[in-house]
């Protein structure tokens, strides 16, 4: 399997409890509701599983590498698409006169 994920960058909010003093690392670590008891921890059970998901869609056969710039014009003009869709189909944009 080709491996694409070296440009693929993601910040996790780590939140750290039972701290020894302000310079060493929480014994207890928190990413969102899930409890990890070490970095090591968090890698397997949590950094792994995602870079693996990552990697299967980046070689999935349709997946489409594409820009920043392209991806935002693409879901302005699906945002612009539903919301005409809505009101046509609402007919709050095309009232018709009788």
């Amino acid at each position: 399997m080709k491996s694409n994920l070296h440009h693929t960058k993601k910040n996790l909010d780590v939140a750290e409890q039972e701290k020894e003093n302000e310079l060493s690392l929480g014994k207890v670590l928190y990413i969102g509701n899930e409890r990890f008891d070490d970095l090591d921890e968090i890698i397997a059970r949590f950094v792994e599983p995602m870079a693996t998901h990552v990697n299967d869609i980046i070689n999935f056969r349709k997946f489409r590498h594409t820009s920043v710039e392209e991806l935002s014009t693409f879901f302005i003009y699906l945002i612009l698409f539903f919301c005409m869709s809505l009101l046509i189909k609402k007919k709050i944009f095309f009232n018709k006169k009788k």
